[in-house]
């Protein structure tokens, strides 16, 4: 038997991440920041290779290939590639690992690829500039590239080849706030977004959160346009930013003027729309295709996802599910397979779950810990025992009888824990790491928020649905089983399930289908079959800048500190025994489960 071929494909900007190929398919992926529990953790990712190197059992030495990204085009040192290996390492620039993570887990054999986020690499180590190479503001100086950046790239890809058409950069130039020297690229639709998150929320890494806050802004505010059409080119207003002259400082004075910045978020989501809107159009032109792939950071704005097909001349479209900094890893990967070692594409599965497997041995040896008031002194206890001074009590089910007790217990009104198999590749809760609650039950959004995950009121809940009962509930037929496009409840349903229906009545819709999710299909199904609604609200398993549970250790830490009711960890399901509930705050929903 032939010995597998090995790709590993690695990142070290923020939200770092590695990933392994195993004969052209992934066979293993994660984020760092889900080993080291820092969210959006970069840097050195020897965590993250060793973490996929465990899960295949295989050693360094078994690695054929390594092709690296970075948006600095420096790596720091004490990685544990740099030691001597036998496989070579190549780097190639940020963009063209985003655009190969897109093409590569994409069932396209032919497509365009745009890739937008904040910036790419500096100008000088793109080292895709081939073919036609538009850079849209003023000329580099000659030898000075390294003060340009990357913003937005398109590329067109067939049969596993592909070709730059355009790509923009901008100048990059710095300014200090706040005793900090933040980076800025001038003409970054990205960088505009990026800079309003941080004049809202004080951190360029909260987009998602305005995106969350734009239906809560009125339209009628602020009309200026934040970009400008000049001789073709669309170019960032650079003196709007100025007019801007409260910042928040923190979250008091945020809340205390909600609606000025809801007002700002309104504004700046709608000049994304537009601008991308051009460029998406603008790009067509240079070379048209029926397919576009999708990534980069601003992909993760699932509102104006749903618009593309709307209002560009493509067809279809993929949005790469970890569209970020963490998927360029992916890309980084295919690269390696298509590119460098030319070996015939393997198309992908649907699957975006590529963590590990935990076992129940490895369940139950972290759940020992917390059996009792004093988890720091473990003692094993039988399955299914349960003890009158115990903090936690559990039940190992036989068979998918765990499935048929959590719809019962969602049914009721409780809140869940749900773990299940190997961890999303992204920043997204699919059904293997999420906290789950029944939609119908009223203030269950503000209790989730307030008490479980300790975020702002404003921010929505996904809806997941069964992907045949889509337009049971919802107005276009939407595929969404990544959380990456918007869809409009329909009217007869809005007061229903309104925990999951954001302000203007869109929501973030997951779409579950057997074929890579069964457990949780199979929990949408039970849980119809009791209340005859195939909806639940879904959100990811953890707390405010808190990464997305990975471990079971992690999973009963959260849970045995917080307020969720019970955890499906596998086929276990934890609860806390009754002596030891933990009270409610305001909003008891244990006791609203009269009202279904």
């Amino acid at each position: 038997m032939a010995k597998p071929i090995y790709v590993l494909g690695t990142g070290t900007s923020h939200d770092g991440s590695s990933c392994l190929l195993k004969d052209g398919r992934i066979c293993a992926a994660i984020e760092k920041e889900r080993i080291t529990r820092i969210k959006h953790d970069g840097g050195n990712d020897t965590e993250g290779i060793m973490y996929c190197l465990e899960k295949e059992n295989i050693w360094l030495d078994d690695i054929d290939l390594i092709v690296q990204h970075t948006t600095t085009g420096q790596f720091a040192p004490g990685r544990v590639i740099d030691r001597n290996l036998r496989a070579p390492i190549i780097t190639i620039p940020h963009h063209l690992a985003h655009a190969y993570s897109a093409y590569g887990a994409s069932n396209f054999d032919e497509c365009a690829v745009f890739v937008l986020d904040g910036a790419g690499s500096p100008l000088c180590y793109c080292t895709d500039r081939m073919g036609e190479f538009i850079l849209y503001s003023a000329p580099a100086p000659d030898g000075n590239e390294r003060d340009y950046k990357e913003n937005n790239s398109y590329y067109h890809f067939e049969r596993g080849k592909w070709r730059l058409i355009c790509k923009e950069a901008s100048r990059v130039w710095h300014k200090v706030t706040d005793k900090r020297v933040r980076t800025f690229t001038e003409n970054s639709i990205g960088n505009f977004y990026e800079w309003i998150s941080t004049y809202c929320f004080r951190s360029f890494l909260d987009a998602g959160k305005l995106m969350g806050l734009a239906p809560y802004g009125n339209p009628l505010t602020y009309n200026e346009e934040a970009f400008v059409v000049r001789d073709g080119i669309m170019l960032l207003n650079q003196g709007i930013l100025e007019k801007f002259k409260d910042r928040s400082v923190s979250q008091a004075h945020f809340l205390k003027n909600f609606q000025y910045y809801a007002d700002i978020a309104n504004w700046a989501q709608r000049e994304l729309e537009r601008a991308i809107v051009f460029l998406l159009n603008s790009r067509y032109e240079m070379c048209p295709s029926e397919n576009l792939a999708y990534c980069g950071g601003v992909a993760l704005n699932a509102v104006m996802n749903s618009k593309i097909l709307e209002k560009s001349p493509f067809k279809r479209l993929y949005v790469q599910p970890a569209a970020g900094d963490d998927g360029a890893a992916l890309g980084c990967a295919y690269y390696g397979w298509l590119e460098v070692m030319k070996k015939g594409r393997v198309f992908p599965e649907s699957t975006t779950c590529f963590g590990k497997v935990y076992s129940s041995q490895s369940v139950k040896g972290a759940l020992n810990k917390y059996l009792h008031s004093d988890p720091g002194k473990p003692e094993e206890k039988g399955i299914g025992q349960f003890e009158s001074e115990n903090y936690l009590q559990y039940i190992h089910y036989e068979g998918e009888g765990y499935i048929d007790e959590a719809a019962r217990l969602l049914s009721a009104g409780k809140i869940l824990g749900w773990f299940q198999d190997e961890s999303e590749f992204g920043p997204r809760a699919l059904g293997r790491r999420s906290i789950l609650a029944d939609p119908r039950i009223n203030g269950v959004r503000d209790f989730i928020n307030a008490e479980i995950k300790h975020r702002e009121d404003f921010r929505p809940f996904a809806p997941a649905v069964l992907r045949e009962d889509l337009l049971i509930y919802f107005e276009n037929d939407i595929e969404s089983p990544y959380m990456l496009k918007v869809n409009q409840i329909k009217s007869n349903w809005k007061e229903k399930i309104k925990e999951i229906v954001h302000v203007d009545g869109s929501c973030r819709t997951q779409t579950v289908t057997p074929d890579w999710n069964p457990k949780f299909h199979r929990l949408l199904q039970e849980f119809k079959k009791i209340t005859g609604l195939s909806v639940l609200l879904n959100t990811s398993f953890n707390g405010v800048s808190m990464p997305i549970v990975e471990t079971p250790e992690d999973a009963f830490q959260f849970f045995y500190s917080g307020k969720l009711d019970y955890l499906v960890i596998q086929d276990i399901i934890v609860s806390r025994h009754a002596s030891r509930q933990l009270k409610r705050g305001s909003v008891n929903v244990l006791s609203q489960s009269s009202r279904l």
